[in-house]
């Protein structure tokens, strides 16, 4: 009798939580769940069926069966996850010795409590925090049949107190880490990859049990599924950690989604869509939106970078071959389970998206010569032709709220093998694990290699971890100095760059992107107003940087890459110490700990510096050669230093520094991809125009037969949206923001907001404006256009 007193209690509990949830999560989300059979989590029965016999008779699939015991015996710290195989083992290959294994250990988590969860600050070490149980409900999904009806009951039991507690506790996202500096209530202030673990747990163990009231409370509590999505995720898509840390959660959290489909219940998974636009399917490939072209590995294949930010390294949408890629991975700060990596993520992404072209990066996993590439059978793929999967489009964009551009010069299907040049220029917002890289261009890539990007270290590898050089803006691929300080985020990151002026034109072939914020160098130079501007083509990539102090900065721009400056171009260097004149501190030089440190004068109307990216000793005109041209406007007091970064050898690294003593400047720069060594360049004449004062006009015309003949025309601070008009040699254009103009004898091609044009032309040539041809009037050899017309 009190046994059934207590089980009504029970019921009449998970009755309220039903009521209650409906009132908050509205009637719209509620749908009758369905009775799916376990297992469903990873396969459902009817796939389980075909997978197997699949294996019994298609040659392929016993390959696929082949390379899974080969590769999955390795431990999670080496790529593989012997639990899940033997799951796989048991459930494909009916091996009953595998299943035994898993059943002993899914038994060992009856009455298992979260660490610290009876005492004490939840957020201690974050150690409740990284308490995933996934792989548990995985086994209790997949080995139901071998359980007892008690051991289910204990197991559910356990599943509910998991449950309980995630909802019941104040996570990181609430409390966040004073010790850490991050501020509770914010999405920049708790650390999801070590801190986001359990509540991804739990939201599978609700599934595994096919409890709708448990699967609604977690999906609908603080910090729960919902909450992430409509607070956490940026842009609709953006994870708002350094990229490096998104694997921790995600093979959970697509468990969660596909289990829901099966139950009926996608709107709490595949089909939510958050307050911001955020939906699982977005989220999934939100490191492939951040990537860059594809860059040779060394042995005949290819790897795919994703853009570099923050402390923990570089992350990739494909490293390695079918072999040699990790599929799992096991790290202290992510909790005690193996988590899944990016094969698995496009396994499942084309298993749930098949038209999405998650296939492409699938078959990117192939050794030198491999055209058919074997996935898991965990999603159930069959083997994919790598010569026949069709690549997505790359778009360039901006994203105000999770703080970067990326802009990239091919955005057809092509763009990923192609040698067209991408670059992304960091915002100043924050993120978790920032390194001040505010303003700074992140990567510029061409020739699917990387030009610039993170160079050096004084000490430390992996983590910054306050590393003096890494942990500054002058450790970034590209970045402007004020002082030799720290820059500072001007946003938090919680509204995105709501103190930063952005602009941008994307829809032409010159990307357009600019940035502008005060106070990034507080406290000290917090007078500096910055705006960097960068416009890229199939060409090349201008850079403008502007700062206006109210008294005298000491400012240093720079560019560093993984190559050297060739041999060929050692003249004009001298020692600094013949530079010690109060325009540069030599003591700057000591705290840049750059080794070699040489520098010439650059007051000249323009200098220019060829960095290849091989050792200086190789042939300056190899025709394989893969480097970059940089050419600067000179300026009164401008200093050019070139020197290695700290920690790399002789050949291995670079950094370039113009530095100039002034209270306002601005440094204009034109990067020219190249191949085929110092003599490939295809630009012969880069010079300003026009009056500083209204902002930037330069002229880049290209050898004889390069086709160009460019106009860069740019506005900043103040004067945007204010006309000003630039001229010279007979020609003038007026415009009240920023446009690109490409000359031709037969056509003038524009693009942006030019308001008219008077231009020196041969013949009569078509002018098309954004796109569109307009009418223009031709006398003398003079083209006259204006948009009043």
């Amino acid at each position: 009798m009190k046994s059934g007193r207590l089980e009504m209690t029970v019921q009449s509990r998970r009755f309220a939580w039903s009521l209650l949830l409906s009132f908050f999560l509205g009637g719209t989300l509620h749908a009758e769940m369905k009775n799916a059979r376990h297992p469903f989590l990873l396969w459902t029965r009817e796939e389980l069926v075909e997978i197997r016999q699949r294996v019994r008779s298609d040659p392929q699939a016993q390959k696929q069966v082949d390379q899974m015991l080969q590769l999955e015996t390795r431990g999670p710290k080496s790529g593989g996850n012997p639990s899940m195989l033997n799951l796989f083992k048991f459930a494909v290959l009916d091996d009953k010795d595998a299943g035994r294994i898993e059943k002993d250990a899914l038994l060992q988590f009856i009455g298992t409590t979260v660490p610290g969860s009876k005492a004490g600050n939840p957020n201690t070490l974050n150690a409740p925090w990284r308490e995933d149980h996934t792989l548990d409900a995985l086994r209790y999904d997949v080995l139901y049949d071998e359980l007892t009806d008690g051991q289910r009951r204990q197991i559910e039991q356990t599943a509910r107190s998991f449950i309980d507690w995630c909802v019941a506790n104040p996570g990181p996202w609430e409390i966040g880490d004073p010790g850490k500096g991050l501020k509770p209530g914010v999405r920049c202030g708790w650390l999801p990859n070590m801190q986001w673990p359990t509540m991804a747990g739990a939201h599978v163990l609700a599934a595994a049990i096919k409890d709708e009231v448990e699967i609604r409370k977690v999906f609908g509590c603080n910090g729960g599924w919902k909450w992430y999505f409509d607070n956490y995720i940026a842009d609709g898509r953006f994870y708002m950690e350094e990229f490096a840390k998104y694997s921790s959660n995600i093979g959970s959290m697509i468990l969660w989604c596909n289990a829901l489909d099966r139950l009926g219940l996608n709107q709490y998974g595949w089909g939510y869509t958050g307050a911001g636009g955020a939906t699982m399917r977005r989220f999934l490939g939100c490191l492939i939106d951040a990537s860059l072209p594809e860059i040779p590995r060394g042995d005949g294949a290819w790897n795919i970078p994703v853009i570099w930010m923050g402390d923990a390294g570089r992350t990739w949408v494909v490293q390695g071959d079918s072999l040699t890629n990790s599929r799992w991975s096991q790290a202290r700060m992510q909790g005690a389970i193996g988590k899944m990596l990016q094969p698995l993520w496009w396994e499942a992404g084309q298993q749930r998206f098949p038209e999405a072209g998650f296939d492409y990066f699938v078959a990117q996993y192939h050794a030198p010569g491999e055209t058919v590439v074997l996935p898991t059978l965990y999603f159930g793929l069959r083997p994919i032709d790598s010569t026949r999967v069709k690549a997505p489009p790359a778009a360039s964009y901006i994203t105000a709220d999770r703080g970067f551009a990326m802009l990239r010069s091919e955005e057809s299907p092509a763009y990923w093998k192609s040698p067209k040049p991408a670059v992304a220029l960091q915002f100043g917002m924050r993120y978790v694990h920032y390194i001040h890289d505010c303003f700074s261009i992140l990567d510029f890539v061409a020739y699917n290699r990387l030009i610039y990007d993170k160079v050096g270290n004084f000490g430390t590898h992996g983590y910054a971890g306050g590393d003096f050089w890494r942990d500054h803006g002058r450790g970034q691929a590209s970045a402007v100095v004020v002082d030799d300080l720290q820059v500072q985020p001007v946003d938090s990151g919680e509204e995105g760059c709501k103190n930063e002026r952005i602009r941008s034109r994307l829809d032409g072939p010159a990307k357009f992107a600019a940035v502008r914020a005060k106070g990034a160098f507080e406290p000290s130079a917090g007078d500096v107003d910055l705006e960097r501007a960068l416009v890229l083509t199939a060409d090349y990539l201008v850079d403008a940087t502007w700062l206006v102090g109210e008294r005298e900065h000491v400012y240093d721009w720079h560019v560093q890459s993984r190559g050297a400056i060739p041999a060929i171009q050692n003249s004009g260097w001298r020692p600094v110490a013949e530079f010690s004149d109060g325009k540069i501190r030599q003591q700057s030089l000591a705290r840049e700990h750059l080794g070699g440190a040489r520098a010439q004068d650059a007051r000249a109307d323009t200098w220019n510096a060829t960095i290849l990216l091989q050792p200086t000793e190789a042939p300056a005109n190899d025709p394989d050669a893969i480097g970059v041209s940089v050419r600067m406007l000179g300026e009164e007091g401008t200093v050019l230093i070139s020197g290695r970064p700290p920690g790399l050898d002789a050949n291995l690294g670079v950094k370039l520094m113009a530095t100039r003593t002034a209270r306002r400047t601005c440094f204009v720069a034109v990067h020219e991809p190249l191949k085929g060594g110092v003599q490939a360049s295809r630009i012969e004449q880069f010079r300003r125009f026009g009056k500083p004062s209204d902002g930037l006009a330069i002229k880049i015309v290209g050898k004889t037969g390069t086709g160009i003949d460019d106009r860069v025309l740019l506005l900043n601070g103040n004067r945007v949206g204010a006309a000003a008009t630039f001229a010279d040699e007979g020609e003038s254009f007026t415009l009240s923001d920023q446009a690109w103009l490409r000359i031709s004898s037969d056509r003038v091609d524009v693009w942006g907001d030019l308001k008219s044009i008077r231009l020196k032309v041969t013949g009569i040539p078509h002018l098309i404006v954004n796109g569109a041809e307009k009418p223009v009037k031709i006398a003398n050899g003079v083209l006259f256009w204006s948009s009043e017309l």
